[in-house]
C-alpha cells in the first residue's frame, strides 16, 4: 500500500511493533518516563486484535472511543486505521478518559504521541457523562463506538444511551467486558428494546468460580460488537421488552479465586498510591497504600511504601525508584 494512501502521520508497521513490544515488556512508560505494567488493565492481544479486524472490516470515517486506559486499545484501532487502503483524508478519532492522567501518568497519551497519532485523536479528559451529551449537541456522529469506561450498569447504560444517539444508522458499537452483568445488560438493553443486531463476538475461558457461574460466563462474550439497525424502530412512550437473565453473582466465586480478586485491589491501590507520593500528595498515597494492604496484609512491598509516607519529601525523591527509561 503507497504511503499517500494511509492517514497522514500513520504507520502501520511501526504502531503493530509498538503493540507487540509492549506485550511482549508487559509494561508502558508514562509521562514521566515511569514504567508501569499493562495487564490486567488493557485489553488482551485476542481482543485487541477482534478490535482491530473489526475495524478493518468497518472502515470507519469517525470512530469514539470510551475508556482509553494503557492505551492498548487505541493502539490497535490506529494500526487499523493506518492500513485502510482508500482512506482519502484522516478519519475523525474521539477518546474520552477522565483518569488518563490521574491514575494512568498518561500513558495512552504518550503512546499515541510516539505512532505519530497525536493530529488524529481528539482527547477529552472528563467524564463521559458530561462529554457526550456536548457531542450530541453539536450534532457530531460517528460510524464505530467502543465502550470499555466504567462498567457499573448505571455508567455503562448512560454511556449506551449517548452513543446511541451519536452512531450513525448502520454503525457499529463494541462492548467489551460483556461478561460482566452491567455490560452484559446494557447490550441486552441494545439488542431487545432498540433492535440491535450481533455482529461478532470474542469469548475466553474462565477459570474462577463455581460451576454454575463458570456455565453462565461461557454463555457470555469477553466482548462482543452489534449493528444499529437502519431503521428505527417503533416505539411508543410505554414500550418495554424485558432484557435480563439471571445474574451472575460475583461474590458467590470460590474462596480460591479470592486472592487473585484482592491482588488486582492491592496493584491498582498501590498504583494510585505510588502516583500520589510523586505529586507530593503524601496523605492521599498513605491511604492509598493503606487500602492495598487491607486487600492483602502480607505484602511486604506495601509496608515498605507506607513507612515511605512519613519520610521527608527529599528522602522520598531519592526512594522513588524511578527509571531513567524514555527519558
Amino acid at each position: 500500500m503507497d504511503s499517500d494512501q494511509q492517514p497522514r502521520g500513520l504507520d502501520s508497521s511501526l504502531i503493530r511493533r509498538r503493540i507487540e513490544q509492549i506485550y511482549a515488556e508487559q509494561s508502558v512508560l508514562d509521562e514521566e518516563g515511569d514504567a508501569h505494567r499493562v495487564l490486567p488493565m488493557s485489553v488482551t492481544p485476542e481482543r485487541g486484535q477482534f478490535i482491530a479486524s473489526l475495524c478493518r472490516v468497518e472502515q470507519p470515517g469517525a470512530i469514539l472511543e470510551i475508556g482509553m486506559a494503557w492505551g492498548l486499545s487505541t493502539l490497535h484501532i490506529l494500526a487499523a486505521l493506518a492500513e485502510f487502503g482508500d482512506v482519502k483524508q484522516q478519519p475523525a478519532y474521539v477518546v474520552i478518559d477522565p483518569y488518563q492522567l490521574s491514575q494512568f501518568g498518561n500513558a495512552a497519551l504518550r503512546l499515541v504521541r510516539e505512532v505519530g497519532a497525536e493530529p488524529i485523536v481528539e482527547f477529552f479528559p472528563e467524564g463521559s457523562e458530561t462529554v457526550l451529551p456536548r457531542l450530541v449537541l453539536e450534532g457530531r456522529l460517528f460510524d464505530l463506538a467502543f465502550i470499555d469506561g466504567d462498567h457499573r450498569f448505571d455508567a455503562a447504560f448512560i454511556d449506551f444511551f449517548f452513543v446511541h444517539r451519536l452512531l450513525r444508522p448502520g454503525g457499529l458499537v463494541i462492548f467489551d467486558d460483556v461478561r460482566l452483568d452491567g455490560v452484559s445488560l446494557t447490550s441486552r438493553f441494545a439488542e431487545t428494546n432498540l433492535g440491535y443486531i450481533p455482529v461478532a463476538q470474542f469469548s475466553q475461558a474462565q477459570s474462577h468460580g463455581s460451576k454454575k457461574i463458570q456455565r453462565e460466563l461461557l454463555r457470555r462474550p469477553a466482548i462482543g460488537a452489534w449493528r444499529k439497525p437502519l431503521l428505527q424502530i417503533e416505539r411508543d412512550r410505554l414500550h418495554f421488552e424485558p432484557f435480563f437473565d439471571e445474574f451472575i453473582r460475583w461474590r458467590d466465586l470460590r474462596r480460591d479465586s479470592q486472592p487473585d480478586l484482592r491482588r488486582l485491589v492491592r496493584n491498582r491501590e498501590s498504583h494510585l498510591g505510588l502516583i500520589a507520593l510523586r505529586r507530593g500528595d503524601r496523605v492521599a498515597a498513605r491511604r492509598a497504600f493503606i487500602r492495598a494492604l487491607r486487600a492483602k496484609p502480607f505484602y511486604m512491598a506495601g509496608y515498605l511504601r507506607l513507612v515511605r509516607t512519613y519520610l521527608p519529601a527529599w528522602l522520598i525523591s531519592r526512594l522513588s525508584g524511578r527509571t531513567s527509561r524514555g527519558r
